[in-house]
């Protein structure tokens, strides 16, 4: 029958995109009888010189869990839409790049179903995640493709995994 994945990591940014990444990663963990986990990275940018002056440490961590809370209970609600509800739901504090490429290698995962915007010229050269995760990972990838003209999400790209 061929190659079965049994840990599937799904990072999900919690744009529109997110739906179709999640589902997509659900039919892929249901075809393989694999454990999946939802993945949401908080990106939090520490409080800087005279920008922030008035900002303590404090101040910071207090808003990063607000956005961890937040980010959570986001989570639970696209879990429910993507009919993931046994999925493990991860969220983590950092660089996103970074962060999916370790929790990948720390919970020996096999595949990483992520989305891609598609992007081109200088949004591309700026930095993609998925190609940054691509380069990185040390397991398979599959990016779903989502047309950013596609109103309702449905993801561009076909074939089973």
């Amino acid at each position: 029958m061929g190659h079965r994945y049994s840990k599937i990591l799904a990072p999900v940014d919690m744009s529109p995109i997110a739906d179709t990444v999640a589902t997509r990663a659900v039919e892929i963990a249901e075809r393989n009888g694999a454990e999946l986990t939802l993945m949401h990275v908080v990106e939090v940018m520490p409080p800087m010189g005279i920008d922030y002056p008035f900002a303590t440490t404090s101040i910071w961590h207090v808003d990063e869990q607000e956005l961890v809370k937040l980010s959570r209970d986001s989570m639970a609600k696209l879990a429910e839409r993507a009919g993931a509800g046994n999925a493990i739901q991860e969220v983590r504090v950092g660089y996103t790049k970074t962060e999916i490429v370790r929790y990948a290698q720390e919970g020996a995962f096999d595949l990483i179903v992520l989305g891609t915007h598609g992007r081109h010229g200088i949004d591309r050269l700026l930095g993609s995640t998925a190609n940054a995760v691509i380069h990185d990972a040390p397991c398979d990838v599959l990016c779903v493709r989502v047309q950013q003209d596609d109103q309702d999400n449905r993801a561009s790209c076909g074939g089973r995994v």
